[in-house]
């Protein structure tokens, strides 16, 4: 009885081997391909994308960096252009006049102090008036351009003065922020609360800043 058994299981062990290296052969194949290494053969112009797992940590550990070529900071080769400074360009420009007739009337003086270039802005940045009207008199004093008022500069009266006549005194300045492009003219108007005779009066006006170059 043992020897029937154990032919039969010889035999199907035989039947195994048989049906391993014929019907499922392809199958060990592709198995057994898995496992095997593969070579990457990229050049450096196209490399392999690596992904790192987790939280990146580089270290650079280099004590100088050779930089090829001139650095430097050029205004003119960079484009660097240091503006909203009276050091970059400064500028600065007075004018007096009288109140009269043909200025443009006897109630106003306008003072012409500056027409800006082509390729120019001019921001102002200080602004100052001295008016001197008749005694009783009262006057204010506008920052204009092409005639709109761009500001106004409030006056103190500082009082009557017997000079050449009895006169008020007006003064006034502090700091604004105004910006004249270009073609803009930069005009201080005065203007008068009465127009007792031709040429009666005087303003002069100051302000300052600094130029920009139009980009």
């Amino acid at each position: 009885m043992q020897r029937p058994a154990l032919i039969g299981a010889l035999l199907l062990i035989g039947l195994g081997v048989v049906l391993g290296t014929t019907v499922f052969r392809t199958e060990i194949a592709q198995a057994t391909g898995l496992a095997q290494s593969v070579t990457v053969n990229n050049t450096a112009a196209d490399p392999v994308r690596v992904h790192e797992q987790g939280t990146a940590n580089v270290n650079v550990t280099n004590s100088s960096l050779t930089v090829d070529g001139t650095v430097g900071i050029d205004p003119t080769a960079n484009g660097v252009h240091e503006v909203h400074s009276v050091a970059a360009a400064p500028f600065s420009r007075s004018e007096d006049g009288t109140f009269g007739s043909g200025n443009p009337g006897a109630f106003n003086a306008d003072l012409e102090l500056y027409t800006v270039p082509a390729g120019q802005r001019v921001v102002i940045t200080y602004a100052a008036a001295k008016v001197i009207v008749p005694f009783g008199e009262h006057a204010i004093v506008t920052l204009r351009s092409d005639g709109a008022t761009r500001g106004f500069m409030p006056l103190t009266d500082a009082g009557a003065f017997a000079v050449s006549g009895a006169n008020e005194f007006l003064t006034g300045g502090g700091p604004v922020n105004i910006v004249y492009g270009s073609g803009a003219t930069i005009v201080v108007n005065a203007f008068r609360s009465a127009g007792d005779g031709d040429n009666n009066g005087y303003v002069e006006a100051t302000v300052t800043g600094f130029t920009v170059p139009l980009p």
